[in-house]
């Protein structure tokens, strides 16, 4: 068993205060699946992770749950082929999942079979084809937190041993560069911003806090006066939810700008149009149609009367100006003070038509770039 990892390299993380904190993140997961299959202690962690049916989470559900980007942008460009190879995990930093069995719940004879049971497998495994019974883990590197995909109820078990390494094929993911990342911790919400544009929710912040700051993320307290107003991103989020094929809670500021820009749009339109407006009710306009009839037919017997015709005439124009000036679109305003169904008609068509010109300005910048 000795022979066939004292060769293997020993993953080291080259910073020491990420790793410490590293490892702080890894065991606060264990502590709340421990707390999950409690009585009861579900209700507790599912005002942390919003899953109230399983008593555990899987590593990858985790990091995306509380990792800001992570799902969405821990892949760089080079990442076809990402690294993969042989290696002995450090225990501490390795989140796994007891799922289907626990320590406590095995004789001395299982966690001997299944120790040398991972050695074995581990030394009959290549890295194209690992064995089943190999583990195969996940290493975000940047952040110096490994993920369990095979071999994630054993981590308990090697932690309980005190075993320091798990011998796993090894494969590397990436995470955006913590230059391009910004932490906002406000009063009733943490949002995480990547390259001044990506907006998501973070669920617990005080959770990964510590190792994003570790990391060289910025951790601010004050929304920035350059993005949009924290109402409207808000905002975009709730209208996200109910956006087909939505995936995860990430805004983007760009379309949150179209927002306001169309807001502060001047369009054409009528009183009817115009929102805080209260207009007469219908019987106000039947009155009038029914006074401009009225004044229509008496106007045909009036021959004798010419100046009295002429007041009739102008009665039953002035009439049908009153019924007709609200539907008249002689105004002009801003987009925002559009009663709801117009305001979205509207504000969606210039949103289109501002993203359009948008990408048609970036496919240009991208275009000389390449040049």
């Amino acid at each position: 068993m000795l022979n066939t990892t004292e060769d293997l390299p020993i993953i080291k993380h080259t910073d020491q205060k990420l790793c410490e904190v590293a490892e702080v993140f890894v065991a606060a997961k264990v502590r709340l699946d421990e707390i999950g299959r409690m009585y009861g202690g579900r209700l507790v962690t599912s005002q942390v992770a919003r899953d109230e049916q399983s008593y555990s989470t899987d590593p990858f559900g985790f990091a995306y749950e509380f990792l800001p980007f992570f799902r969405t942008h821990r892949h760089g460009p080079d990442d076809s082929s990402p690294p993969r190879y042989k290696a002995l995990v450090p225990t501490t930093l390795v989140m796994g999942e007891s799922w289907s069995w626990r320590p406590a719940t095995r004789t001395q004879e299982d966690i001997d079979n299944v120790v040398r049971i991972t050695f074995e497998a581990f030394a009959n495994s290549d890295t194209k084809s690992p064995h089943r019974d190999c583990a195969q883990y996940t290493f975000v590197k940047p952040l110096g937190v490994f993920l369990a995909y095979e071999g994630k109820n054993r981590v308990a078990l090697f932690n309980h041993l005190g075993h320091p390494h798990i011998p796993a094929v090894v494969t590397e993911t990436g995470y955006p560069d913590a230059n391009r990342i910004r932490l906002f911790l406000l009063r009733d919400v943490c949002l995480a911003v990547l390259d001044n544009r990506h907006v998501q929710r973070v669920t617990a912040p005080y959770l990964v806090k510590g190792l994003l700051e570790a990391y060289g993320v910025s951790i601010e307290k004050k929304w920035p006066d350059e993005y949009p107003s924290l109402w409207r991103v808000l905002d975009e989020f709730d209208r996200l939810r109910h956006t087909p094929r939505y995936f995860g809670e990430q805004a983007d500021l760009h379309d949150v700008t179209d927002v306001e820009r169309a807001e502060e749009a001047w369009v054409p339109a009528c009183l009817m149009d115009l929102d805080d407006l209260r207009m007469p009710e219908w019987k106000t306009y039947a009155k009038l149609a029914a006074i401009a009839v009225v004044a229509m037919v008496l106007a045909n017997y009036t021959d004798r009367w010419p100046d009295l015709q002429k007041l009739l005439i102008a009665g039953v124009g002035t009439a049908y100006g009153l019924v007709l000036a609200p539907f008249l679109p002689v105004l002009r305003t801003k987009v925002k003070h559009l009663k709801e169904r117009q305001r979205w008609d509207k504000r969606g068509a210039i949103r289109r038509a501002l993203k359009e010109r948008r990408e048609q300005l970036e496919s240009k910048m991208e275009g000389e770039t390449s040049k």
